[in-house]
């Protein structure tokens, strides 16, 4: 038979090892993985965000800063049965990007499917003509 918890029977030692996990009990930012990708028409950033729902992530644009945060909170539910250890627990994390300045603001969009949040920035094309150009030299 197989025992779900070890029973230390070094109380000391019991008690530290307490107040070493309640020191960890503040809410854990994390960071997750990104891929940034571009082509002519537009960029594209996905975060890698599995187990997150939509409504606990949000996506913003203040000015050229594209700021995409999120965060999950232990709900409280009642049960009769009692934790030996519970480790589900809040966490959050923020990613901020900046932007180039040839992007169309008005058409940004997210879309967030199996576990990836996926931004596109379309790229403003009339925009970047205007940037481009050849210079006469005299």
């Amino acid at each position: 038979m197989m025992n779900l918890v070890k029973v230390n029977r070094n109380p000391l030692f019991s008690d530290l090892m307490n107040q070493m996990w309640n020191d960890f009990e503040t809410t854990p930012k994390v960071k997750p993985a990104t891929n940034v990708l571009e082509n002519e028409t537009e960029f594209k950033i996905q975060i890698s965000i599995p187990g997150w729902e939509k409504e606990d992530v949000k996506v913003e644009i203040d000015k050229s800063l594209l700021k995409v945060s999120g965060k999950v909170e232990d709900k409280q539910e009642e049960s009769k049965d009692e934790f030996l250890r519970k480790e589900f627990k809040a966490a959050s994390f923020e990613r901020a990007f900046t932007l180039p300045k040839e992007i169309d603001h008005e058409n940004i969009h997210a879309e967030h499917k199996n576990g990836i949040l996926e931004i596109s920035i379309p790229k403003n094309l009339k925009e970047l003509e205007k940037m481009q150009r050849l210079i006469e030299i005299k």
